[in-house]
């Protein structure tokens, strides 16, 4: 567990963590902390419900127990037909992460997640966007 979450949610590992920050001078990353096989399931679950195109787009602002690092407000998961994208929006004071994919996209984000599980251990993935401007998604699960 990083020293960064233990100062921001000592204790509580069913609390989801969402950060973004400047990995380098042309590199922005958003930074989703799971210590729960429970909640890397619900985000996984979500991501499958995107590739079945049962929903359109999800806000992570509405899950339960997680824990927002100004000036990230939200993560939104979006089905797109024009393929795969991860940007920030800058909302005033605020920061928006729209992450697209296409059906088969969310299916291998979905599939990323789940072999996370296997074997349970420290572990990350990157999700990143084709483009030079993009934001890179990292879901860092146990770490």
């Amino acid at each position: 567990m990083s020293r960064r979450r233990e100062q921001l949610v000592a204790g509580k590992p069913n609390v989801i963590v969402f950060e973004t920050y400047v990995s380098s001078p042309n590199e922005v990353r958003v930074h989703i902390d799971v210590q729960s096989e429970t909640r890397l399931n619900e985000l996984e679950a979500i991501a499958r419900e995107l590739s079945r195109g049962g929903v359109k787009a999800v806000h992570l602002s509405s899950l339960g127990d997680a824990y927002w690092v100004p000036p990230l407000a939200d993560v939104v998961l979006a089905l797109s037909a024009r393929g795969s994208d991860v940007r920030n929006r800058h909302r005033g004071e605020q920061v928006i992460c729209e992450w697209t994919e296409s059906v088969s996209g969310w299916l291998a984000s979905a599939e990323k997640m789940a072999a996370m599980r296997t074997p349970v251990m420290p572990c990350h993935q990157y999700f990143e966007g084709p483009h030079p401007k993009s934001v890179t998604v990292e879901l860092a699960f146990m770490e």
